[in-house]
This record gives structure tokens, sequence and C-alpha cells, in this order.
């Protein structure tokens, strides 16, 4: 029996919002918060927990106590995505409900709008908004656009034409209560999220219900995993045949769609695009920088490996004009690069509350420092501010990075000091774009303030002899208002003579890293570590020597290994698992928190996130006693503190912590206790309070030199 925790609300609310959920409460969390912040339209909230864990639960119950309009039903067993939008329906009764996945951010007036676009015909039974990751209703985030002002700017130059569309995707899926009253529920045989929907569609139309989109209202789809489905081959005839009238309309659809896309005039209307130059103009133009080019050809022709491998490469031949044209869209969206934000940057959106503009050297290979800088945007957008990247680098796929706006990339240093956004202030977070950018920026935008954010003491990458090396130290002097993430590199900047730095310490996503996994109490154990052997203050050869050893030693344990993509290529002395390079930080938390214990050799770093990820997921660590991250590691309390040099004592820490399990249940009461201190969200509260306190005090600056007449 379905256990409920439902409110009593007002009868007359005329929309029901259903949500299933189990446990990704990173997502969910800001979900929540976005329909609270961005709904006008009254609703009530149907949260459907299909199996979450008591953490996500224990965050989840917060809401419903607080809002009288959010319920929340708690399946008996995990019934899958589908039977759970059949419990929401059954529980609605309102005349429109919608079909939400947690992973949606939903934008101002989203409610209103694909009510109204509902309202437009009698016959429109289903309803999707426009949005960035989703087949026939996507359109990417130009450059500069954060989802509000995508939003407003979607709203503001739609055409509200409602076209018809083969399949509704159920990120965010409006229905009329008339429709269901007609066709019923989703087929209870089919528990594949996709596939029933598809069914669904199929079976509104052959009813005579129109499946449309809302083109004047846009939802955020948040990329990396769903809810995990049980696989169920269809039971039922009807569903099949179904499936076979759908693949076929969906086809035909599918390149109608192609042909005379209902929504090119809204892109090019946000992303304007240069004038047609041809192909090999592009591909040899002056302004192309070269190493991009040899990214999108080296990606395409990857791509092309992996297709001969599955299909062979007869088909490949067969696909070559696909293939070409793929290759002259990747070639002219490099080339496009530099042309577009000529044309657009000025016009930009106005900025929402402050703007910020983080200047970003390598946005394509993730670390701790990339990590905090993308939190800090989310959050400052998600509190009603604007942020943007900037970053002359090669931009990763969009889904890696899951940011509440896009990255605007520059061909140079030149263009971007040029064709710089309107900002309040700019944050340098590398040495290079405090020495090399930010003094051509302020040069043609005297009115930017600056701010140095150091993530660590850069100068120690590099040999004493190295220019480099005296280049980071000249970069402190060139930003007067600089922000520290440990008392560590304060006392660094000290001992330069700068003695104002503001010390603000990372944090971590707590609806993230959390405990997931029972761990086994005995063998084998699992020792867990990230591996970056192109970075030789990570202590990689120390690391690989400490394992061998424990291999060597011990039968009892599996190493873990993640963070590089190239690791196969090595022959290491011991057998492992290696996870790759990982951009989802969820996978992460499930790898710690399912380890016995997490090793840092690294033999120094400004803060050290990988220590603390650890504790928040219960996983007791051994970390060295060199860096920044003695701000939170302390020695027998909440971690072990090894020599970075010395592998007889991480060995010898290891074992403590694997064969003394009183040792290792303080340490994991420790680390949590510890972990708690440290949120994402206070953060960036601390960094935005510092930014409008400057801001305010240039102002006041301001007004006091101006003449009065």
């Amino acid at each position: 029996m379905m256990m409920s925790s439902a409110k009593m609300v007002n009868s007359h609310i005329c929309s029901d919002i259903i949500l299933p959920f189990c446990n990704e409460l990173s997502y969910l969390r800001y979900c929540i918060e976005s329909i609270l912040k961005n709904t006008r339209y009254p609703y009530r909230l149907f949260l459907i927990d299909d199996g979450s864990d008591e953490y996500t639960k224990s965050k989840v119950k917060i809401y419903r106590e607080k809002f009288e309009h959010i319920s929340v039903y708690t399946n008996p067993a995990r019934l899958g995505y589908v039977m759970s939008c059949n419990i929401g329906l059954k529980l609605s009764r309102a005349e429109y409900i919608v079909l939400l996945s947690s992973h949606s951010y939903l934008l101002p007036g989203w409610l209103d709008k694909m009510v109204k676009c509902a309202k437009a015909d009698e016959k429109i039974g289903i309803v999707n908004p426009l949005t960035n990751a989703i087949a026939n209703s996507s359109i990417a985030i130009p450059p500069g656009f954060t989802i509000y002002t995508m939003s407003e700017r979607i709203a503001k130059v739609s055409k509200r034409r409602y076209p018809n569309i083969a399949t509704a995707w159920e990120f965010c899926m409006l229905m009329k209560r008339s429709m269901l009253n007609d066709i019923g529920l989703f087929d209870q045989y089919c528990n594949n999220e996709s596939g029933e929907i598809a069914v669904f569609c199929t079976k509104a139309a052959i009813n005579g219900w129109r499946v449309v989109v809302a083109d004047d209202a846009f939802v955020f789809h948040q990329y990396f995993g769903t809810i995990t489905e049980d696989s169920r081959s269809p039971k039922n005839k009807v569903s099949f045949f179904l499936r076979l009238i759908h693949y076929y309309k969906y086809k035909k659809h599918r390149h109608e769609f192609i042909q005379n896309n209902p929504f090119r005039y809204i892109s090019e209307t946000l992303l304007p695009i240069s004038p047609k130059t041809s192909f090999f103009k592009t591909l040899f133009a002056k302004n192309v920088k070269f190493s991009r080019l040899v990214l999108a050809v080296t990606d395409l022709l990857k791509n092309g490996v992996i297709y001969c491998r599955n299909r062979g490469l007869y088909e490949l031949k067969k696909n070559k004009k696909e293939m070409y044209r793929k290759l002259r869209e990747e070639i002219n969206k490099v080339a496009k690069g530099s042309r577009v934000y000529r044309e657009y940057v000025e016009n930009l959106p106005a900025p929402q509350g402050i703007s910020v503009a983080f200047l970003v050297s390598n946005i394509h290979s993730i670390s701790g420092g990339l990590i905090s800088v993308l939190q800090f945007v989310n959050e400052f957008i998600h509190r009603g501010h604007t942020a943007y990247i900037v970053t002359c680098d090669y931009e990763p796929d969009p889904k890696l990075l899951n940011l509440y706006t896009c990255p605007i990339r520059y061909m140079n240093q030149q263009e971007m000091a040029k064709f710089f956004p309107k900002t309040d202030i700019v944050v340098a977070t590398y040495w290079t774009t405090a020495f090399q950018w930010v003094p051509k920026i302020i040069k043609r935008n005297p009115t930017v303030f600056p701010f140095y954010y150091i993530q660590d003491f850069e100068s120690f990458f590099y040999p004493e002899e190295d220019q480099d090396r005296k280049k980071v130290i000249e970069s402190y002097s060139f930003i007067p208002d600089k922000i520290v993430v440990s008392e560590w590199l304060s006392s660094k900047l000290r001992e330069l003579g700068y003695q104002d730095v503001i010390k603000i310490t990372p944090g971590i996503n707590l609806d993230i890293f959390y405990p997931r996994k029972f761990k086994k109490n005995g063998p084998p154990y699992r020792i867990v570590s990230i591996a970056r052997p192109h970075d030789m203050r990570r202590g990689f050869n120390i690391l690989i020597e400490v394992l061998k050893s424990l291999h060597k030693e011990r039968k009892d344990i599996e190493i873990i290994l993640f963070g590089t993509e190239d690791l196969s290529s090595r022959e290491l002395p011991f057998s492992y698992k290696d996870y790759g390079k990982i951009w989802d930080r969820n996978i992460i938390a499930e790898i710690y928190s399912s380890s016995h214990v997490l090793i840092d050799v690294s033999t120094f770093q400004g803060f050290g996130l990988p220590g603390l990820e650890a504790m928040a997921c219960g996983t007791p660590v051994v970390l060295t006693n060199v860096g920044g991250i003695t701000e939170y590691a302390k020695d027998g309390v909440n971690c072990l503190m090894v020599n970075p040099n010395d592998i007889k004592s991480i060995v010898d820490a290891i074992e403590a912590i694997l064969d003394n399990p009183s040792l290792r249940k303080k340490l994991i009461k420790g680390g949590r206790n510890t972990a708690q201190k440290f949120c994402h969200r206070g953060e960036a509260e601390k960094m935005l309070n510092i930014f409008l306190e400057q801001l305010e005090g240039k102002k006041k600056q301001s007004s006091s030199l101006t003449p009065r007449m």
C-alpha cells in the first residue's frame, strides 16, 4: 500500500504537477526551488518517491512540512517511472496535469504559457515547452545567455505557432484532463520511460488529439542520469502495434521537421548567423585557430571509427555525405566563433541583478578549481543574478558542464577585450587570466571591477628558474582585490607582501556527496584514488609505489582509480579498476561511498576537494600534511595525515584504517561532521556578499567624487 503524506489544499486549484523521483537530490532540490520561485499559475505539487534513500527522504520532507501545496507519496517498492506517473495521475483532479523530470529547471511564467497554449485549441491534448536538450523541441542556449534571459528572449520573439510534434517528452509534459478521460493512463505493462511516452502520444493522435510545442515557453533540462527503468517487454499487443505506428509516423515527421524546422527563426533571432561563407574559404580562413580545427576533425574521425566498428565500413561509405556535412558544420562552428561575437555581444540581454564574468583558461579539463567556478555561476544565476564564463579555450560538450549559461568563447585575448560583455565584475581564476587577460579587459572597459580568485599557489607549478614562475608572482600585483581558498594560501601571499586578502573556503554540493551505499565491514577492501599522471604535484609515482606495496602484501584489497582518460596505456604493476575521466559528480560520490579508504598523496594543493568529498560520503581518508588541505584535515580526528614522500608511512596509515574498525568508525564520524561545514551554497553566498559590498563601496566613492551643482 502506498504511504501518503498529503495535505488538504484548496479545491479550486486547476493544475497539478507530478514529479516522480528516485534520489538525484542535487537535481531535485533545484527543480523544486525553481517551481516555487517561478510558478504563478495556481498549482499543487505531488512528489512521487520511487525508492529514494533515507537522506533524500529527509531533505524532501522539509519541503512537505514547509509548504501546504506540496504532498509526498512514497511507493511501497521500486515501481519505475511510468507506474509512478500513473499513481500521480490517479491522485490528480485538476484540469491540467504536468509531468516533470527532476532534471528540469522551470523559468518564470512557464506554466502560464503552457496552459495558454493548451487553451488555444480544444483538440490540443499534450504540450511540451522548448528546451535546450531534448530532440525535436530543442534550441541551443547562445553564448552569454543565461537560462533566465533565454526564457525572456524566446517569449519576446516567439510567434506562438504551437506546431505539432510526433512525440512529446516527459521532462515537462502538460496534459488535459479531458484527453486523459478519453484515452486513459499510461500502459502499465511497459515501464520504459521514453517508449511508453511515444505510445501514449500515438494513442492520443489516433483519437484526434494534437501533440504540440508551446514555442514561447522554455524549460531548462539538466544532463546526466535519469530514473533507472526496469526493462520490461511490452506484454500488450495493442502497445506493440501502437509502437509500430509511432515508428513510421515519427520517422516521417522527423524528416519533415528537419526540412521545415518551425523553431529555426527563434534560433536565428537569438544567435545571428553571419553571411554564408564557402566551405573551403572557411576551412582556410586566417582567423581559424588550427588547434581547434584539429580537435574538431579528430573528434569527427573518432566518431567515424566508432561508426565503422558498430556498422561496418560499407555503411560508412554509404553515409559519406552525412560525414562530410558534419565535418563542414564542425569547421563552420569553429570559424564562426570570432564573427558571431562581433555581431551580437553588445546586444546580449540586459543583465539581471549584478553581473559577474569568470575568466577561465581551461574549460575542457575537469578540476576542483573549475568545479568551484561552475558552482558559483549556477548558484549566482539561481539567486537572480547574471554570471558569464569567458574563455579562449575549446569548449567541451555542454552536457558535461550542466551550466545555467553558455560560455562566451573568443578566438584570442584581443577580441575578448574588444568585445567583452557589459559586466560589473570580472574574476581572474588562473594566473594567465590575471597576467594577460585582465589588463587588456580593464584598459578597454575601465568601469569593470576586477577580482583575483586564487585557488592554488601556482608559482610552485614551475621550476625556480622558469620565467612563468616569475610571471605568476608578478600577476598578484595586477589586481588589488584577492580571494584565496585557504589560510595556507593567505600565508604564502603575506610572505610576498600582500596582507589584505579575503579567504573564502570552497564548498561541496552536500546533495551529491553523502553516504550512498552500504560498505562491507570485511574484505575485499576498496581503496580509491584519483590518478593524475600528467601533474607532478599530484604524486602519481608515489601513489603507484604505495599501491604496488599494498597489492604485494595483501590479497584482500581492490584498487579503484579514476581521473584520467589514458591510464590504460600505462603498464601498472597491479590489477585495478579504472573509471576514467568522470564529469558526473554523482558517479564520483557513489565510488567514494562504496570504498573503504581514499588516498590523496599530492605534494601540495590550494585546498583539496577530493578529501572533503570522500569525508562527506562516509569514507575514511589518508591525506598529506602540507598545503591548503590543512584547512579542514585534522590528523587522527577526521583523517590520517602523512608525509607525501614517505611511502612506508602512507602504506601504514592505509592498513591502520583497514585493520582497525574503531579507528575507521572514528574517522568516518569526524569526517562527516567536518564536511557539513563546507557547503557550496554558503560559499557562493559569501562571495556574492563580497561582490555586493565592493560595488556598493565603489558606488559611494563615485558619488562623493561627483561635483555638486
